[in-house]
């Protein structure tokens, strides 16, 4: 495996414990809206936010859930075609299942950036580029594609990858919606034939979760997230010792974990990993 695969597989990976009977999302979302009066929400600070939710007098914290655990695997982005193609052979051969949180640009050519109208930014900016030429954005609809018919989940990571933390609720939900209309209009907005609507409407239709650009969330977001339907989010980080999970504002917050590793401690994103690994 190479260098750049290993670093994505290896770091970009949270655990979450999801009352699942599989990896599927939909299934937290079916479980969630039954559970909301048991005993699966509770409260305790973690990084960046307190989580401001009610909670049952007779939760116990020390509960242990007999739900299946579900090691999640997660990668951000969606511009290199050659690691689509080589993530996407490697999870067929090792039938593992991910999860693609997408940069709606990248489904733009780069002559229609200017379609794109970031908060607080010049019209037709990104941090992380746009799509390149109209062959390379039909090439990653292409992998989207067969992400989807792979078993894959399909999930948001905003427009122009920029810090968010300051944005207000009408700047994440300008972003949330350019990103929706990037994604289900993504074959006429760059004239390319659509070989299948109805399975590109479902894969739109299936995207449920979110992880912010640089991990910078804030209330706004979550407010913005619940307005535009979104049934998780996964932009926090847990203390060690934290086993719990969230409801914020009806979002699921599935968050990333923090490790120990020979190196320190670190948060389990691939660039943490690389940076402790060149000491």
């Amino acid at each position: 495996m190479n260098m750049t695969l290993r670093y994505l597989l290896r770091g970009l990976v949270f655990f979450t414990f999801l009352m699942l009977a599989s990896c599927r999302i939909t299934g937290v979302s079916e479980k969630s809206e039954n559970q909301k009066d048991d005993n699966y929400i509770s409260a305790k600070n973690i990084s960046f936010m307190e989580v401001e939710s009610k909670i049952k007098p007779n939760y116990d914290p020390n509960s242990r859930s007999s739900s299946k655990l579900v090691v999640n695997i997660a990668l951000d982005g969606s511009e290199n075609i050659a690691v689509w193609e080589e993530t996407l052979d490697f999870a067929q051969k090792n039938n593992v299942k991910f999860t693609f949180f997408i940069v709606g640009v990248h489904l733009l050519q780069d002559s229609l950036a200017n379609l794109y109208n970031p908060p607080r930014r010049e019209r037709g900016r990104s941090d992380v580029g746009f799509g390149g030429n109209k062959t390379r954005v039909e090439s990653r609809l292409n992998m989207l594609r067969r992400a989807f018919r792979e078993g894959h989940e399909i999930a948001g990571h905003g427009n122009g990858h920029w810090d968010g933390s300051e944005f207000t609720y009408e700047d994440w939900i300008s972003e949330l919606r350019q990103f929706e209309y990037f994604f289900r209009n993504a074959y006429q907005i760059n004239e390319i034939l659509d070989p299948d609507p109805n399975e590109w409407k479902a894969i739109a239709d299936s995207i449920v979760g979110f992880r912010a650009p640089l991990l910078s969330n804030n209330k706004e977001m979550y407010k913005a997230l619940k307005e535009m339907g979104y049934i998780y989010d996964t932009s926090l980080v847990l203390a060690l010792s934290t086993k719990y999970r969230y409801l914020y504002d009806d979002v699921i917050i599935l968050p990333l974990n923090s490790l120990n590793t020979e190196y320190g401690k670190t948060i389990s994103m691939d660039y943490n990993f690389f940076m402790l690994d060149q000491g």
